[in-house]
């Protein structure tokens, strides 16, 4: 977007890159956008914009008994675990190192079995059912084939997990993290 100057001052484009919820519901919204000018005064921008309606694949997942306990665990180990990535997942240590790129996908197979934001439905082995959304981007590769980090950045978790396995977390800067399972 572009912001509209004062009269008679440079005129600035400036960009921004907007993440919005993927279950933001589709319709009309105002992007308002407030920042200082050089002389420190108020310059506010009001701009129309409409959320497409989107549509996001859904795959049903059946669990066997096994599968069922470790997604239905709330035993204190599970949770503490769970505790532990959020606490580093919605944090941004603002002094944290910086490595800008460049990014890439962490495998040259562009064989997905599962892509970002799609919905899934848990089948569990009790015949109960459970609706979520899928929060990353699964690879269909066979045991033991490399994988890369998707950029340079700190690790600030690599262990096993109940729910996941053997976890590693990467901080590319802060508030950006790739996540390994």
């Amino acid at each position: 977007f572009a912001l509209a100057s004062p009269k008679g001052a440079t005129r600035r484009r400036e960009a921004a890159l907007l993440a919005l919820p993927n279950a933001l519901p589709s319709g009309d919204y105002r992007l308002i956008v407030s920042r200082p000018d050089d002389a420190g005064r108020d310059i506010r921008s009001d701009t129309p914009c409409t959320v497409e309606a989107r549509e996001f694949p859904s795959e049903t997942v059946s669990l066997d008994v096994a599968n069922t306990a470790i997604k239905r665990n709330l035993g204190p180990e599970r949770m503490a675990q769970i505790e532990e990535l959020n606490a580093i997942l919605f944090r941004a240590d603002e002094g944290a190192e910086r490595f800008p790129g460049p990014f890439a996908p962490p495998l040259t197979s562009t064989r997905r079995t599962s892509r970002f934001a799609e919905r899934r439905i848990y089948e569990y082995s009790d015949g109960t059912s459970e609706r979520t959304t899928h929060f990353g981007v699964d690879f269909g590769v066979p045991r033991g084939t490399p994988v890369f980090a998707a950029g340079d950045g700190r690790v600030i978790l690599a262990k096993s997990r109940i729910s996941t396995g053997w976890t590693g977390v990467l901080e590319h800067f802060p508030g950006v993290y790739s996540l390994y399972y």
